[in-house]
């Protein structure tokens, strides 16, 4: 309710009772991040500049320098309050420009609802996959996003069959565990990746519909999240529209294209509008970490942290180098993930959804 999150916040209890529910919800999430002296400074100024700061704060915050800037700084030219609540722009630059944040996903998932349909556990977390995700997110609030394909193709396995007895469980994780739409199968492309089989843009939205509808159905619509990246990376003009009507704004790249585009530029690139559909952001994702040996991690990382001082990293890993028995297993796939969380947790970066950065629901 309003008045436990008032409670909650420490905020004076008659801010609480006179406002709107959105305006007090949005308040009450920013006034959770502020220390008690910026939550002196914010409910001191009332009225307007209360929502204008929730606002702010709570959508704007974890968008980057840039954005969040250009968001800002509109906001500002039309509404005239800089004068009058400087105080709040100091504080608001604070929060908002030098946030820094990190998205983590997971591709090719498949073999732990597989594991999961077939053994029947209590728990779904008594899965060992899941069940040491959860560790790392106790651990470091991390935020997982696993990329789903809709079968295995070799034991035959379909989404259709995992059972729903586990909904409850999912949904209650939710705000940390979320699924997402990643291809038919592992040998699946939307555009042109060698060796595999073509899939139209009429056969990408049935599959996506299908991983949409299933995750749904066992896990909840609260566990559904559109994607970050497509299976091979690329994929054709239709298809991307379709994500883009979805709701998906940003999607990742190939890091090697940044570095490429960097080169020719002679100055860092660290996004740019999508070829086919502008509206859409390519970002690279800097580090696919089943791919990096242990002692790689940390350096790797601290190119983007240090050199190159990133207010966003965006890294992954695959599903498949973490199973027994699957022919490429990393023994040391678990240590990578602690490392290089613990890396970034150290050095003040702050776990997100990555779909959502243009949403500010992170």
């Amino acid at each position: 309710s309003r008045h436990e999150q008032g409670k909650a916040c420490g905020m004076p209890q008659s801010e609480v009772s006179g406002k709107s529910t959105a305006t007090a919800e949005c308040e009450a999430r920013a006034a959770r991040r502020l220390s008690r002296r910026r939550r002196e400074i914010f409910w001191r100024k009332g009225g307007a500049a209360d929502f204008f700061y929730g606002t702010a704060v709570d959508i704007c915050g974890k968008l980057g320098k840039t954005l969040a800037k250009k968001i800002f700084l509109s906001i500002v030219k039309m509404s005239g309050i800089i004068k009058r609540y400087s105080e709040l722009f100091i504080l608001l630059k604070r929060e908002v420009f030098y946030m820094k944040i990190y998205s983590f996903f997971i591709d090719d998932n498949i073999f732990f609802l597989k594991d999961i349909a077939s053994q029947r556990p209590n728990s779904i977390f008594d899965h060992f996959y899941l069940g040491n995700l959860k560790k790392l997110h106790e651990k470091y609030q991390v935020k997982f996003l696993l990329n789903l394909f809709k079968g295995d193709q070799n034991s035959g396995f379909m989404l259709d069959e995992f059972p729903d007895d586990y909904k409850a469980e999912f949904a209650a994780n939710s705000d940390w565990l979320r699924m997402s739409f990643h291809a038919a199968f592992d040998k699946t492309h939307y555009f042109d990746a060698p060796k595999c089989i073509a899939s139209t843009a009429a056969e990408f939205i049935r599959d996506y519909n299908f991983v949409k509808r299933e995750v749904t159905r066992f896990a909840g619509s609260e566990c559904f999240l559109f994607p970050q990246i497509v299976h091979y990376v690329d994929s054709s003009l239709e298809i991307k529209q379709f994500l883009y009507d979805e709701g998906v704004r940003f999607l990742a790249d190939r890091r090697s294209l940044f570095e490429k585009l960097s080169e020719e530029k002679g100055s860092v690139v660290t996004s740019y509008p999508d070829r086919d559909v502008p509206q859409l952001t390519r970002i690279p994702f800097e580090m696919v970490i089943n791919n990096v040996p242990l002692d790689e991690v940390i350096p790797q990382l601290d190119i983007r942290i240090v050199n190159e001082k990133r207010n966003y990293i965006s890294i992954m890993t695959h599903e498949p180098q973490f199973y027994p028995y699957y022919w490429n297993l990393i023994p040391e796939h678990w240590d990578r993930l602690d490392r290089a969380f613990a890396h970034l947790s150290a050095n003040g970066y702050t776990p997100v959804w990555g779909s959502l950065i243009s949403t500010g629901d992170l």
